[in-house]
């Protein structure tokens, strides 16, 4: 995906109910390749409690659930992960 150093620290989330909450203070996007193609997807970087983190809105589910928010600069995000779920051929989506 893009370059981890250009953002601050990512969330990354281990064990299901990790969340991470704050201040969207800035969006950008990033080209990607999925399935051979490329793809532009959001990246919001939140002030969070705990400083600046970088979300990346890469999961599928993820982009599902966020797209109809169309959160902006300004906004407060909540996003907890809930796990992951097999999706058939030996795949997992989280």
């Amino acid at each position: 995906m893009g370059n981890d150093s250009e953002y601050p620290p990512t969330w990354k989330p281990v064990n299901v109910d990790d969340a991470v909450e704050g201040q969207v203070t800035e969006i950008n996007e990033v080209e990607t390749e999925q399935n051979g193609r490329k793809v532009t997807k959001p990246v919001l970087t939140l002030d969070t409690s705990d400083g600046p983190r970088t979300v990346w809105v890469s999961q599928v589910q993820l982009q599902r659930l966020m797209a109809p928010l169309n959160p902006q600069v300004g906004d407060t995000v909540s996003v907890r992960f809930t796990g992951t779920e097999s999706v058939g051929q030996g795949r997992t989506m989280k």
